[in-house]
C-alpha cells in the first residue's frame, strides 16, 4: 500500500493529549441529545402532511412490495429506504410523532459518531499522524461535536421528512469509515464489502449519495494511493461493490418516481449556476455565523453582473480545492467533499429552489473539520518554538471550542423550540421574506388545519397577490370559500386553479363538492369522478362522490364508494358514518350498527354518528320485538 510522501509531515506538537476515547463518544453522544430533547414535541411539518400523513404505502408495515416501490408523485418513490423507516415508524406510534423524532436523533447521533471516527482515523493514519497524531481524539471531537450540534442542522434533524437527508448522511459516512478501516487492515474484504453494502444503502435513502463514491476515491489518491490502477486493484471490492450502487441508483432515477414530484424549474442551468454561487456564499456565511437560519429561504435567479464577487469568492475556492487536490494536500480532499457533497443541489443541474439549509449536512462536516484541524495546524506553526504559549493556545482554543459548542448547542434548541409551533414558524419565515407568496401560502395550509378558516383565507389572499397563477394557492383558497358558505367564491376559485393545473385531483373533488352545494349534481359527479380517475386513493373524493349517489339514492353504488374509502382509510369517521347510514337506508342495520359503532369510537363528539347509531339500534330492538311476538 503506497502512502504520501513524507515531504507533507510537520513537527509534531505534544501538550496534553485532551479527551479519552471513550469519554469523548459519550459526551458527543450526550450533546446530540442535549442539542435536540426538546425536538420530540415538534408536530408534522410541511412536506410530513404528504410524506407520512397523507401516504397511502406506509400504513401496512406488511405489505414491503408497496412500501419500497411507492407511486410516481412522491418524494419518498425514489427513496424506499426512507420510506421503509417511515412504515415502521408508523407501525410503533402511528401519528405519535416521538418515534419519528427518535429515529432521526439516533441517526444523527450515529453519523455524529462515525465523523467522530473517520477524522480520528484519518489524523491517527500513516499521512497525517506526525502532525496531528498526538491530539487525533482531541480535534475529531471537537470536529465532530460542532458539527452535531451545529443549528444549520434543525432541518435536517428536527423536520421529520428531511431524514432523506440525514439517513443518507449516515451511510455515506459509514461508507467512508467502513473504507477507511478496510484501507488500515491486514484483512480488508469485509470492510470493503460493508463499505460498499452501506454506499447501495444510501442511494435507497436519497439520490445526493452520488458523490459518495467521488469523495471515496478522492480519499484514497490523497490518503491512500497515489496511482488509480494500484487503488482499484487493491480495493476491487469496494470499488465493485460501489460501481453496482451507482447502476442501482441509475435505476431508481430511471423510475422517474421522484422527479415525478418534483416542480419543473422555471430557469436554466446558466442562472442556476450563477445564483448557487451567491447560495454557496450564504452556506459558507451560515456555517460560521448562524444567524439568519430560516425554515424556507427566498431567492430570485441572479444575474452574471450581480453576482461577480460571488462567482470570483466560490470560483477561487473551487480552483484551490483542485489544485491542492491535485497535490494530494489533506486540505484539498476537504474542499473537494465541500463541493461534491453540494454539487447535486449547487451546480449547474437547475432545481426548483435554490436553497434549503438541510443541503449543507454533508458540506458543513468539511467545513468544521478543516477549520478545527486548520486552526490546531496554525498554531503548530506559530509557536513552534514555544511549548508553553503553544499549550496555553491549544488549552485556550479548547475552552473557545467548548463555549461555541454549548452556543451551537443552545441555537439549535432554540430552533427546536420555533419548529414546535408551525404558525411561528411560517410567520418568522414571512419576516425574513414578505415579499415570497410560499411563507403566505404555508402559514394558511397551517391555520387550516387548525381549524382557523378566516384567518388562513387572508394569508391566501395575500399569497394570492403576489402568485396569481399558482393553482395550488387558488385551490386552497376556494377551500376557505368553500368552509365559509361561500359557494360561488369557491367555485370561481376552484375553477381557476383546473385551468393553471387540470390535472389536480384534489381541485376537482373541491369543486365536486362547490357544485354539489348549488344543486348541480351532474357536474359535480363528474368531477368526483375526474378526481377518482386521477387519483384512486383519493378518499375524500371517494366520500363526497359517495354522498352525491346516495342524494340520488344510488345506494347500492354509494356504498361501493363508502368501502373503497374506509379500505384506504380505516380511521375514515366520516366515510364510516355515511357507510353505516347509506347501510341502515339499504335494510341492513346489523352491517350499519358494525360501521357507526367504528365511527364513534374514532370520533365521540361527532353528533351525526351518534344520532345514526342509536337510529340503527332503534332498528334492531324493534326487529327483536319483533321476532319475540311471533314467537309468543
Amino acid at each position: 500500500m503506497e502512502h504520501g510522501s513524507p515531504s507533507h509531515s510537520v513537527r509534531p506538537i505534544l501538550p496534553p493529549r485532551g479527551v479519552r476515547l471513550p469519554l469523548a463518544r459519550f459526551l458527543l453522544a450526550a450533546a446530540c441529545v442535549a442539542a435536540y430533547a426538546n425536538s420530540f414535541s415538534v408536530p408534522f411539518l410541511f412536506d410530513d402532511w404528504a410524506n407520512i400523513l397523507g401516504s397511502s404505502s406506509i400504513k401496512d408495515l406488511s405489505d414491503i412490495g408497496r412500501i419500497l416501490a411507492t407511486p410516481k408523485g412522491e418524494f419518498v418513490g425514489g427513496r424506499p429506504l426512507a420510506n421503509l423507516t417511515f412504515a415502521v415508524n408508523w407501525a410503533l406510534s402511528g401519528e405519535g410523532v416521538w418515534s419519528y423524532h427518535l429515529f432521526n436523533l439516533l441517526v444523527h447521533t450515529g453519523a455524529a459518531l462515525l465523523l467522530f471516527g473517520l477524522v480520528r482515523r484519518t489524523l491517527e493514519g500513516p499521512r497525517l499522524a506526525p502532525a496531528f497524531g498526538r491530539h487525533a481524539v482531541h480535534l475529531a471531537f471537537f470536529s465532530a461535536l460542532l458539527w452535531a450540534v451545529h443549528p444549520l442542522h434543525t432541518q435536517a434533524v428536527t423536520y421529520i421528512s428531511q431524514r432523506f437527508e440525514s439517513l443518507m448522511g449516515f451511510f455515506f459516512l459509514l461508507s467512508m469509515y467502513l473504507a477507511v478501516r478496510g484501507w488500515n487492515s491486514p484483512a480488508p474484504r469485509p470492510w470493503m464489502i460493508g463499505a460498499g453494502a452501506a454506499c447501495i444503502l444510501g442511494m435507497a435513502a436519497k439520490e445526493v449519495m452520488v458523490a459518495a463514491p467521488v469523495v471515496i476515491f478522492a480519499y484514497d489518491m490523497v490518503f491512500v494511493h497515489e496511482k488509480p490502477g494500484r487503488a482499484l486493484k487493491d480495493a476491487a471490492w469496494l470499488y465493485g461493490f460501489v460501481a453496482l450502487a451507482m447502476v442501482f441508483l441509475v435505476w431508481l432515477v430511471a423510475r422517474g418516481a421522484t422527479a415525478a414530484a418534483t416542480p419543473v424549474p422555471s430557469w436554466g442551468p446558466g442562472a442556476y449556476l450563477v445564483t448557487e454561487t451567491r447560495v454557496v456564499a450564504k452556506y459558507l456565511f451560515l456555517a460560521f455565523w448562524p444567524s439568519g437560519l430560516s425554515f424556507f429561504h427566498h431567492w430570485d435567479p441572479a444575474t452574471l453582473s450581480d453576482s461577480l464577487p460571488h462567482v470570483f469568492l466560490v470560483g477561487g475556492l473551487f480552483a484551490a480545492t483542485v489544485f491542492a487536490l491535485a497535490r494530494r494536500r489533506p486540505a484539498g480532499f476537504l474542499g473537494a467533499w465541500f463541493f461534491v457533497t453540494l454539487a447535486p443541489s449547487s451546480s449547474f443541474l437547475p432545481l426548483p429552489f435554490f436553497m434549503w439549509e438541510y443541503r449543507m449536512y454533508l458540506p458543513l462536516a468539511a467545513l468544521v473539520t478543516l477549520a478545527v484541524t486548520g486552526a490546531y495546524r496554525l498554531a503548530g506553526l506559530v509557536f513552534r518554538d514555544d511549548p508553553r504559549r503553544l499549550g496555553a493556545a491549544l488549552w485556550a482554543g479548547s475552552v473557545l471550542l467548548v463555549l461555541a459548542g454549548l452556543g451551537f448547542m443552545a441555537a439549535s434548541a432554540a430552533r427546536n423550540s420555533l419548529y414546535a409551533s408551525p404558525v411561528r414558524l411560517w410567520k418568522e419565515t414571512i419576516q425574513k421574506y414578505p415579499q415570497s407568496s410560499r411563507p403566505w401560502h404555508n402559514l394558511a395550509r397551517v391555520l387550516l388545519k387548525e381549524g382557523r378558516v378566516a384567518g388562513a383565507r387572508g394569508a391566501l389572499e395575500r399569497a394570492l397577490v403576489l402568485d396569481p397563477k399558482n393553482p395550488g394557492i387558488s385551490m386552497d383558497l376556494g377551500r376557505c370559500h368553500l368552509l365559509l358558505g361561500e359557494v360561488e367564491e369557491a367555485r370561481a376559485l376552484l375553477e381557476e386553479s383546473l385551468s393553471f393545473k387540470p390535472d389536480s385531483p384534489e381541485a376537482h373533488c373541491l369543486l365536486g363538492m362547490a357544485c354539489a352545494r348549488e344543486g348541480d349534481l351532474r357536474l359535480a359527479e363528474l368531477h368526483f369522478v375526474a378526481a377518482i380517475g386521477l387519483d384512486g386513493d383519493n378518499t375524500e373524493a371517494k366520500n363526497a362522490y359517495g354522498a352525491i349517489l346516495a342524494r340520488q339514492g344510488r345506494l347500492s353504488e354509494a356504498r361501493k364508494q363508502f368501502l373503497e374509502a374506509v379500505e384506504i382509510k380505516p380511521d375514515f369517521a366520516l366515510a364510516l358514518n355515511n357507510l353505516g347510514r347509506v347501510c341502515l337506508d339499504m335494510g341492513r342495520p346489523a352491517e350499519a350498527a358494525r360501521w357507526l359503532s367504528r365511527a364513534v369510537e374514532l370520533e365521540p363528539g361527532v353528533p351525526a354518528a351518534r344520532k345514526n347509531l342509536e337510529a340503527v339500534r332503534k332498528t334492531l330492538a324493534k326487529r327483536r320485538h319483533g321476532r319475540n311476538d311471533c314467537a309468543r
